[in-house]
C-alpha cells in the first residue's frame, strides 16, 4: 500500500498537488494510540450518558439532523456533541475560517465559521464578530483543547439558527463557556430518581 499510495498512504492523491505539510497526515501510530484511546472513551461516556438520561437532550448532527434544522427555525437553545478533529486542511486548526458577511443593517462584519459536523451533515458554530476579544478566547479554546491532537469532542451549547444560503443548522458561540467535556444535567428528561 505504501509503496503505490493506496489508501492512507495516498495522502497526495487526495489533497492533490496543493502546497500542505505532507507531515500533518503521515500517520505515526505509537503517537496517535493515546489520541485514539481518548477519543473511544469520550464517545463511550457519551453512550452511558445517553443511557443514563444525562445526555438523552443532546443532539448528534449525523443522527439528529432534522431535529437540529428544526430547532434552528425555531431559534431553540440546544446542546450539540461535536467532533472538531481536523477535516480541512485550508483552514485554521482544519476546522475554522473568517468569513465576510453582510449583517441585517447592510453593514459588512468579519465572522468565524467553526465547521462542526461533516460533508454528509453539515453543521457549523458561528461567531459573529471575528476580531473580538471574546471571539479569540473562542479560537483560543477550540485551537489548545478541542482541535489537533487535542479531546476534539465538545459539548456545545446555544441558539441555533439557519444559514440560510446553504440550509446549515448553526449554534451562534457568545462565550468560552458554550463549550462543556460533559453534558449538563437535564432535570427535564433523567429517567433515575434521586439525580
Amino acid at each position: 500500500s505504501m509503496a503505490d499510495e493506496r489508501g492512507l498512504w495516498g495522502i497526495t492523491k487526495v489533497i492533490g498537488e496543493r502546497s500542505i505539510p505532507v507531515s500533518d497526515y503521515v500517520r505515526n501510530y505509537q503517537q496517535l494510540l493515546p489520541w485514539w484511546q481518548t477519543r473511544e472513551a469520550i464517545v463511550e461516556d457519551f453512550r452511558r450518558w445517553q443511557r443514563e438520561g444525562v445526555a438523552r437532550h443532546v443532539l448528534v448532527p449525523r443522527v439528529h439532523r432534522d431535529e437540529l434544522v428544526a430547532a434552528a427555525k425555531n431559534g431553540d437553545n440546544v446542546t450539540v456533541f461535536v467532533d472538531l478533529q481536523p477535516k480541512d486542511p485550508f483552514l485554521h486548526m482544519g476546522v475554522m475560517r473568517n468569513v465576510l458577511y453582510t449583517d441585517p443593517s447592510g453593514d459588512a462584519k468579519t465572522g468565524t465559521v467553526v465547521r462542526a459536523g461533516t460533508a454528509k451533515h453539515p453543521f457549523n458554530l458561528w461567531m459573529d464578530h471575528a476580531y473580538s476579544q471574546e471571539s479569540e478566547k473562542i479560537k483560543s479554546l477550540v485551537e489548545r483543547r478541542y482541535s489537533r491532537g487535542g479531546r476534539n469532542y465538545a459539548y456545545v451549547t446555544g441558539k441555533a439558527f439557519m444559514y440560510h444560503k446553504k440550509g446549515v443548522p448553526q449554534i451562534l458561540l457568545t462565550s468560552c463557556d458554550d463549550f462543556a467535556d460533559a453534558p449538563s444535567k437535564d432535570t427535564h428528561v433523567l429517567h433515575h430518581e434521586g439525580e
